[in-house]
C-alpha cells in the first residue's frame, strides 16, 4: 500500500501556453493544504518546447517530467503516468485549463471519503456543438448503456491507486480511459464524490479533440466496457504478511473478508457457468424424457433414485462398523494430564465470534474461566459485530478476567460468523487456536486434551473436534430429536468417517488447530454460512486430516421450533455452497483424490438430496397402501423386479439402520432415556425437509445471508437478571412448551401461513379425491350436475368472495393501525350480512323451477339442497375475512381441511350407502362444518378495548372496495364457472362432462398458482394500515406466484399426458390435446390477478373494470360460435388469452 498523498497526472501535447499557468495555479492551491503530492507530466512529444518551460518549476515543485514511450493518446499518458506514481491517490488533469485545480483539494477529501471523485460540469461555457456531443456521450455511453451517473469525460478526476491497479488495460484506448475508469471503480464498489465547476471555454492553444474519430474511440471503449466479462476483484490486506483488509469486490459490491483465501475456493459466486449449465440441462432432460417416452422415464428415474438409496444404506452400515470395531478417537488418561509441566505450555487462543448474546455472555465467560489452562498463557478474543452495541455495552460493563481482550469487528459485508473468526485469525498470537460459541461449555480440560493430542498425531493432523452434545435435551420434545441427533452424528457417523481416512465436516465450535496452519489454509470462507464443513473438506484435499478427540463440549440444544428453523435451514444452505464450491473440478476431485470424492458425495450431496426427495417418497408409498385401488397399479409397474428388491431393502433396511444408529448414539452418550423417542424421529426429517426447502429458496436470493440464531431459552428472566451481575447461575430448569406458548407460536405469520398453504394444498388434494371418486363412481351425466353444482359454489363466491375480500381488506387496515382485533367491526358486518344472505336465499328458491328447466336437470333435489350455501356461505364469509385479515391464517388452514375433507367423507358415505342422488348435500353439510369451526374462532379473536373518535366512519364497511371486489370476482366466475354452465346448455351431456374434466384441470392450475395469492390483501393491507411501503413485500409474494405457476403449468401443461390420465381416469383424454393452451390460459389469468388485486388494495380500481369487459367479450364470442365441443373449446382458450393481452 502506497503513502497517502496525491499523485496528480498531467498528459500534455503542445501545451506550452498554458503549462505555466496551470502549474502555479497548482502550487498555489497545495501550499495552502497540508496534502504530500506530486505532478507527473507525460508529454506526447510536443514540438512547442514545453520542457524549456517545465524546468523553471524543477525546484519549486514536486514535478517529474517523461517523454512518452508508447502509443499516442490522452489514455496511453495516464497508464503511463500511473507506472511512476508514488501515491495511494491519482488524479488525472487536463492542461488546457478548462479544469479549475483550485478544486483538488476538496476533490481529494471527496475520493478519500467515496473512492473516487469527479470536477462535474455543471456550468458549460464551450462551443454549443462540443456541449451537445459530451451530454449525449455521457447520457448514451455512460447512464445507458453502463449505468454510469458521473460527468464521464470530466477532465478532472481523482481516483482510489487500486482502481488502476484492477483496470483491465485492453479496455484503454487513445481517448477511452474515462469511462474504463469509472466503470472499474463502480465494479469495486466504490462511490462517487462530485465537486460541481464552471468548465471555462479553452483561451489558448488548439483542442486535440477529432469529434469523430474521438467519438468512435470512445464508444469502441464503452462497447468493450460493456461487454467485457465480469470480474471478481481481489482487495489487497493491508499488510503483505497479513490477512487484514482483504476481500473482493464482485457486482459493484465490496467484501472485507480478513482473508486470502482465492475466490474459486470460495462460496462468494453460487454457480459456475457450466453448473448452471448441467443443472438445466439435468432438467431438460428429464422433461424430455417424461415428455417424449414417459413411463420409462419414470422406471430410469425410480430406478437410479434406489440405488442411490441403496448405496447410501451401504455406506452407513460400513460407517456404522467402523465405528464400532475400530473406534479411532484420541482418548487422552488422567494419568497423562497430571504429567503436564504447566509451565511449557503455549499460548492458546480461544476465538468467540459474539452477536446479540449480551444473554449468554455472562455464562460464556464463567464456562471459559473453569477451562484448567494457566490463564496467564490464555488469550481470549471476543469478537464483536461493530453494530451490536447492546452486546458491546454488556461486555464493556463486565468485570472480564485479564486474559480476555474485546475486538470489534468493523462493519463490512459479509456479516458472518467465518467473517468475524477471520479478524479474529489475524490478531492471534497463540501456536493453538480452537473457536467456542457464545453458549458453550466446554469440558474443563479440553485445551489440554488438545494440546496433548497434537503431540501425539502426525504433523498432518491439523484439526482436532472435540465431541458436542447439549446439557440441556430433555427441554422438550424437540431438545430430545435434536441431542439424538447430535449424539449420532458426533459419537457415531464422525468417528467412523474418521476410521476410513475420509474428509469430515467440522462441527462449528470446539475446531482446534495449530494456528501457523490455518493461516496457510487461509482461514474460514466468509461467505459459506456453514464454514465448518467447508473447512473440513478443504484441509482435506490440501492433504491434511481431522481427528476427533475424546472430550465433550455441551451446547444449549434449540428448544424453539422457529428458531431451529433459521438455525437448519442456515445449515443446509452451508452444505449445498460447500456442495457446489467442492464440486467446481469434480475430474480433479476425482483424480487426486479417488474413492474419496464418492463418498463426499454420499455424506455432503447425498445428505442434501435426500432432505428434498424424502417427502416425495413418503407421500408416494403413503398413498400406495391407503390410495392403492387409485394408485397402486400405477406404481407398481415403475418397480420391475431387480428395481423392486432394490428399493425394499432401502425401505427396509435403510430405516432400519437409520433408527439403530441412532440408539447407538443415544446409547453411547448415556441418553437412554431418549431412546423411546427415536420412533418418532420420522416426524424431525420432516422438519428437516421443511428447512430444505427454505435453505434451497435463500441459496437463490440470499446466499450469504446469515440466519441468526438466538441462544438463552434455557435461561429464565430471573437468571438472566443475575447473570447481568456476574453472580451465579441457577441450575438449569426443565421447561415444557405450554399451550399458551404453543398458540403464540402457531399463530406468527410465518409460521401459519406456511400452515395454510400447506393446508390448502392438503384441501385441493381432498377436493381432488373428491371428483376422482365421484369421476369414478357416477355416470357422465351425473358427474356433470356435480361440475354444474360446483360452479354454483363459483357463483356464489361472486358476493362472498367479495364480502370476504372487504372484511379482509378492512380488518387488517384496522389490525395495521391499532395492532390488534376490532371486534366490533366483525359484529356490526356479520348482522347486516345475516339478513341479506336470508333474501338471496329466498330468491334462489323462487329461481329453482326456472333453473331446472334451463339446465335439464330431471330432478329438483341438487339445486334445492344448494339452498343452505348462501346462508352458511355469507355468515362464513364475514367471519373467514376477519380472521384472515388479523392473521389468523393458521385457524384458517383448520377451516380449509376441516371443509375439504368432511366433503369427501360425506360424498363417500352418499354414495357407498345408496343414497347418490343426495350427494350433493356433501356441500352444504361441510360448509356447516367449517362455519361452526370460523363462527367460534372469530368469537374468540379478542383484541384490546379501542376508543374511537368517529366510531361509525372508522367501522365503515369499505364499499367501494366491495364494489371492485364484485367486479373482481365476477370475472374469476366469468373465467372459471360460466364456460362450464354453457357447456351443459349447449352441449350433449357428455360432451358437457368431458368439458368438466378440462374445467376441473384448469381449476386446480389456478388454485396451485394462486396459494399465494392469498396473502396479498391482509399482508399488504396490514402495511398500509401501519403508514408503510408494502412493494417488497409484495415482490416476495410475487415471486413465490410465479414459481408455483411455472410449477402448475409444467405438470398440468406440459406433462398433462401423464397427469390428466392418473387424476380423472380414461374418461378424460379426449382433452389432452388442449391442455397447454388451457393451462397457459389459467397461468396467465392467475398472475394478473396478483397483480390486480395489489393495485385494488392500493386504491387503483380501474384494471378491474377493464378485466371485467374482457371476460364478458370472451363469453359472447362463445355465444356466437358453434356449440361443437372441439370449436367451444378453441373460443375458450383463445378468449381468456386474449382478454388477457387487452
Amino acid at each position: 500500500m502506497k503513502p497517502d498523498g496525491l499523485s496528480i497526472i498531467i498528459p500534455t501535447y503542445n501545451e506550452a501556453s498554458n503549462i505555466d499557468a496551470l502549474l502555479t495555479r497548482i502550487r498555489e492551491v497545495m501550499k495552502k493544504n497540508p496534502i504530500a503530492y506530486e505532478i507527473i507530466i507525460i508529454d506526447d512529444h510536443s514540438k512547442d518546447r514545453i520542457e524549456d518551460h517545465i524546468k523553471q518549476f524543477d525546484k519549486t515543485t514536486p514535478l517529474r517530467f517523461f517523454l512518452k514511450n508508447g502509443k499516442k493518446g490522452k489514455g496511453y499518458s495516464i497508464m503511463e503516468g500511473y507506472q511512476r506514481t508514488s501515491y495511494e491517490y491519482i488524479a488525472m488533469l487536463d492542461a488546457d485549463l478548462q479544469y479549475p485545480p483550485e478544486i483538488i483539494p476538496e476533490l481529494y477529501t471527496q475520493a478519500q471519503t467515496y473512492g473516487f471523485a469527479v470536477a462535474n460540469r455543471k456550468t458549460y461555457q464551450s462551443s454549443f456543438f462540443r456541449k451537445i456531443a459530451s451530454r449525449l456521450n455521457a447520457f448514451v455511453f455512460g447512464r445507458i448503456l453502463l449505468k454510469l451517473k458521473s460527468d464521464v469525460q470530466s477532465g478532472l478526476k481523482i481516483f482510489r491507486r487500486e482502481v488502476f491497479e484492477h483496470l483491465n488495460p485492453r479496455l484503454v484506448s487513445s481517448w477511452g480511459i474515462d469511462i474504463p475508469l469509472i466503470f472499474t471503480a463502480r465494479e469495486l464498489g466504490l462511490s462517487e464524490g462530485r465537486v460541481d465547476i464552471d468548465f471555462r471555454p479553452r483561451e489558448d492553444g488548439v483542442s486535440k479533440v477529432g469529434f469523430l474519430s474521438t467519438a468512435r474511440d470512445i464508444a469502441t471503449g464503452a462497447l468493450k466496457t460493456k461487454f467485457a466479462k465480469r470480474r471478481i476483484y481481489h482487495l489487497n490486506p493491508e499488510g503483505e504478511d497479513s490477512m487484514l483488509g482483504s476481500g473482493f469486490a464482485y457486482k459493484r459490491k465490496r467484501f472485507i473478508t480478513h482473508t486470502t483465501l482465492p475466490h474459486h475456493q470460495s462460496a462468494l459466486v453460487t454457480f459456475t457457468l457450466w453448473q448452471k449449465a448441467v443443472v438445466i440441462g439435468a432438467i431438460g432432460i428429464l422433461v424430455f424424457g417424461f415428455l417424449t417416452n414417459p413411463y420409462q422415464t419414470a422406471i430410469v428415474f425410480v430406478g437410479l433414485l434406489s440405488t442411490i438409496y441403496f448405496l447410501d444404506v451401504l455406506f452407513n452400515l460400513y460407517v456404522l462398523l467402523k465405528s464400532l470395531h475400530f473406534p479411532p478417537e484420541i482418548k487422552i488418561s488422567d494419568e497423562e494430564l497430571g504429567n503436564i509441566d504447566e509451565k511449557r505450555l503455549p499460548l492458546y487462543t480461544i476465538l468467540c465470534p459474539l452477536y446479540r448474546e449480551a444473554r449468554v455472555l455472562p455464562q460464556f465467560i464463567k464456562a471459559i474461566g473453569e477451562l484448567d489452562w494457566p490463564k496467564d498463557k490464555l488469550e481470549v478474543l471476543l469478537l464483536l459485530e461493530e453494530n451490536d452495541e447492546s452486546t458491546i455495552e454488556a461486555a464493556e460493563k463486565l468485570d472480564l478476567p485479564a486474559c480476555f481482550k474485546i475486538v470489534v469487528v468493523p462493519h463490512s459485508m459479509p456479516k458472518t460468523k467465518p467473517k468475524a473468526c477471520n479478524y479474529g485469525l489475524t490478531m492471534a498470537k497463540g501456536e493453538y487456536i480452537v473457536v467456542y460459541d457464545a453458549e458453550d461449555k466446554p469440558e474443563a480440560s479440553q485445551l489440554k486434551k488438545a494440546y496433548l493430542a497434537f503431540a501425539k498425531t502426525p504433523k498432518h493432523v491439523a484439526c482436532l473436534q472435540a465431541k458436542l452434545n447439549y446439557y440441556n435435551p430433555r427441554h422438550n420434545l424437540l431438545t430430545r430429536f435434536f441431542t439424538a441427533e447430535y449424539s449420532l452424528w458426533f459419537d457415531v457417523i464422525l468417528p467412523g468417517l474418521q476410521s476410513i481416512d475420509t474428509m469430515i465436516p467440522l462441527g462449528g465450535t470446539s475446531n482446534h488447530f495449530r494456528t501457523s496452519e490455518l493461516l496457510l489454509l487461509h482461514g474460514w470462507d466468509p461467505f459459506n454460512v456453514t464454514e465448518d464443513c467447508d473447512l473440513g473438506t478443504r484441509l482435506f484435499k490440501a492433504g491434511y486430516k481431522t481427528a476427533i478427540v475424546d472430550t465433550i463440549t455441551l451446547e444449549e440444544a434449540n428448544s424453539n421450533v422457529k428458531n431451529w428453523l433459521r438455525q437448519r435451514s442456515r445449515w443446509i444452505k452451508g452444505y449445498l455452497q460447500t456442495y457446489l464450491v467442492h464440486m467446481r473440478n469434480p475430474l480433479s476431485f476425482i483424480a487426486q483424490h479417488g474413492s474419496h470424492a464418492f463418498i463426499f458425495q454420499l455424506v455432503v450431496g447425498g445428505k442434501i438430496a435426500f432432505m428434498f426427495i424424502n417427502p416425495i417418497l413418503w407421500v408416494v408409498t403413503i398413498s400406495y397402501f391407503t390410495l392403492y385401488a387409485i394408485v397402486g397399479p400405477t406404481i407398481e409397474s415403475l418397480f420391475p423386479a431387480v428395481i423392486f428388491y432394490i428399493a425394499a431393502f432401502a425401505l427396509v433396511a435403510g430405516n432400519f439402520i437409520c433408527l439403530y444408529n441412532y440408539m447407538i448414539g443415544c446409547a453411547k452418550r448415556d441418553h437412554w432415556d431418549l431412546i423411546k423417542y427415536i420412533f418418532f424421529v420420522p416426524f424431525y426429517w420432516l422438519m428437516i425437509s421443511v428447512g430444505a426447502v427454505i435453505a434451497l429458496f435463500q441459496l437463490f436470493v440470499k446466499p450469504h445471508y446469515w440466519e441468526k440464531t438466538i441462544h438463552g431459552f434455557h435461561i429464565d428472566d430471573k437468571e438472566a437478571e443475575s447473570a447481568k451481575d456476574m453472580t451465579t447461575i441457577q441450575p438449569q430448569r426443565v421447561k415444557r412448551m405450554n399451550i399458551r406458548q404453543l398458540s403464540e407460536f402457531m399463530s406468527s405469520p410465518m409460521i401459519s401461513g406456511s400452515i395454510l398453504v400447506a393446508a390448502s394444498l392438503f384441501g385441493n388434494f381432498c377436493n381432488y379425491l373428491y371428483n376422482a371418486y365421484l369421476g369414478r363412481n357416477v355416470n357422465l351425466e351425473d358427474f356433470g350436475v356435480i361440475t354444474l353444482i360446483g360452479s354454483f359454489i363459483y357463483i356464489s363466491g361472486v358476493p362472498m368472495g367479495a364480502l370476504s375480500r372487504a372484511v379482509t381488506y378492512k380488518s387488517a387496515l384496522l389490525f395495521g393501525k391499532y395492532d390488534t382485533a376490532i371486534q366490533d367491526f366483525w359484529r356490526i358486518i356479520r348482522k347486516k350480512s345475516y339478513i341479506l344472505a336470508l333474501g338471496i336465499a329466498a330468491v334462489w328458491l323462487a329461481l329453482l323451477p326456472s333453473l331446472q328447466l334451463f339446465f335439464h336437470i330431471d330432478s329438483i333435489i341438487p339445486l334445492l339442497l344448494f339452498t343452505p350455501v348462501w346462508v352458511i356461505g355469507t355468515l362464513a364469509s364475514v367471519d373467514g375475512g376477519f380472521l384472515g385479515g388479523n392473521l389468523r391464517f393458521g385457524t384458517l388452514a383448520v377451516l380449509v381441511v376441516a371443509e375439504a375433507l368432511s366433503k369427501l367423507v360425506f360424498s363417500i358415505a352418499f354414495v357407498e350407502y345408496g343414497l347418490v342422488e343426495y350427494v350433493y348435500a356433501a356441500i352444504p353439510l361441510s360448509m356447516t362444518v367449517s362455519f361452526a369451526i370460523g363462527w367460534w374462532s372469530a368469537v374468540n379473536t379478542r383484541g384490546k378495548p379501542i376508543v374511537f373518535e368517529d366510531k361509525v366512519h372508522a367501522l365503515a364497511f369499505p364499499k367501494k372496495f366491495f364494489a371492485t371486489s364484485i367486479l373482481a370476482t365476477l370475472t374469476g366466475i366469468t373465467y372459471m364457472s360460466l364456460d362450464v354452465m354453457l357447456a351443459k346448455h349447449y352441449l350433449a351431456p357428455g360432451d358437457a362432462g368431458t368439458y368438466g374434466f378440462l374445467s376441473l384441470t384448469g381449476k386446480m392450475v389456478y388454485f396451485l398458482g394462486s396459494l399465494f395469492s392469498q396473502f396479498t390483501i391482509p399482508m399488504v393491507s396490514r402495511e398500509i394500515g401501519r403508514n408503510k411501503k408494502p412493494e417488497q413485500l409484495f415482490a416476495k409474494i410475487l415471486i413465490l406466484v410465479l414459481l408455483v405457476n411455472f410449477f402448475a403449468f409444467t405438470i398440468f401443461g406440459l406433462l398433462g399426458d401423464i397427469t390428466i390420465p392418473f387424476l380423472w381416469g380414461r374418461n378424460a383424454t379426449a382433452v389432452i390435446p388442449h391442455l397447454s393452451l388451457y393451462a397457459f390460459a389459467m397461468v396467465t389469468f392467475s398472475i394478473s390477478s396478483l397483480f390486480i388485486t395489489y393495485h385494488q388494495v392500493r386504491d387503483l380500481q380501474r384494471l378491474r373494470e377493464y378485466r371485467c369487459i374482457t371476460g364478458a367479450l370472451r363469453r359472447l364470442r362463445m355465444l356466437l360460435r358453434s356449440p361443437a365441443l372441439p370449436v367451444f373449446l378453441v373460443f375458450c382458450f383463445w378468449t381468456v388469452c386474449t382478454g388477457h393481452s387487452l
